[in-house]
C-alpha cells in the first residue's frame, strides 16, 4: 500500500463461492486422478477394517486410536472436497495404517 496502512475489504452478503481448487503441485490432471481414486480406495478399505472389529473388546487405548482414524478419515475426505489431493492421500495412509493395527489386536 502507497501509504503503508493495510487495505479495507468489504464482503458483502457472504460473497461469492469461491471454486473448488485443484492444490497439486507438480502433479498431472491423470496422476491427480489416479491418486485421488487410490485414496478413495484407501478410506474405503479402512472402513471395511474397523467395520470387521467388535469396539466392545477394545481398551481406551484402541478406543483412542479409532477416534484418531476417524478424524483421518474425515480430514482425507474434507481434503479431497478442497482438491488438496496430496493431503487428503496422506491422511487415507494414515487411517488404514492405524486401522489395521487396531484390527490385529
Amino acid at each position: 500500500m502507497p501509504d503503508g496502512k493495510p487495505r479495507k475489504v468489504v464482503v458483502r452478503e457472504g460473497g461469492l463461492d469461491e471454486p473448488t481448487a485443484q492444490i497439486v503441485t507438480g502433479m498431472s490432471a491423470e496422476e491427480a486422478n489416479r491418486q485421488r481414486q487410490a485414496t478413495e480406495q484407501l478410506l474405503k478399505s479402512a472402513e471395511e477394517t474397523l467395520r470387521r472389529t467388535d469396539p466392545h473388546t477394545f481398551g481406551a487405548r484402541q478406543q483412542e486410536t479409532v477416534s484418531q482414524i476417524h478424524n483421518y478419515m474425515t480430514g482425507a475426505q474434507s481434503a479431497l472436497k478442497e482438491g488438496d489431493i496430496a493431503r487428503a492421500h496422506t491422511l487415507a495412509v494414515k487411517a488404514g495404517l492405524l486401522a489395521e493395527d487396531v484390527a490385529k489386536h
